[in-house]
């Protein structure tokens, strides 16, 4: 193994961490940045593969090699579950800004009446109005 191996593998890892990171609190942004950053990572992988089939399956497995793919595995389960909440996250607020028809965001003041639209949304913080 040279280092190059553990330079591709580090190199991925470190893309899927800072996916992870942009993903803790979503945008549309990091979601478009985020999937480049996954293009990225992925072509990182496809270095290492094309690399570990041309030395024939041979690489000497390492103990830093062990712990990239450890970290590697934990940063892609992290970067998964942020994903699929981002997911769900926006496919609620597609629902309730499809159920506000003309109005706008579906927000409504103490009194039940539609609220001013549409609502910033600020990640990190809650509002609670009435």
């Amino acid at each position: 193994m040279t280092g190059t191996e553990l330079k591709q593998l580090r190199q991925a890892r470190r893309t899927l961490e800072r996916v992870g990171q942009a993903l803790a609190c979503p945008s549309t942004e990091t979601l478009d940045s985020g999937a480049a950053e996954l293009e990225e990572a992925i072509g990182k992988l496809r270095e290492f593969e094309r690399t570990l089939h041309a030395s024939g399956g041979n690489l000497r497995r390492s103990r830093e090699i062990n712990s990239e793919v450890d970290a590697m595995r934990n940063a892609m389960r992290r970067a998964e579950a942020l994903l699929a909440a981002a997911g769900r996250f926006y496919a609620g607020w597609a629902r309730m800004t499809a159920a506000a028809g003309e109005s706008g965001a579906a927000n409504y003041t103490a009194g039940g009446k539609p609220g001013r639209a549409p609502i910033p949304i600020d990640c990190g913080k809650a509002v609670l109005h009435g």
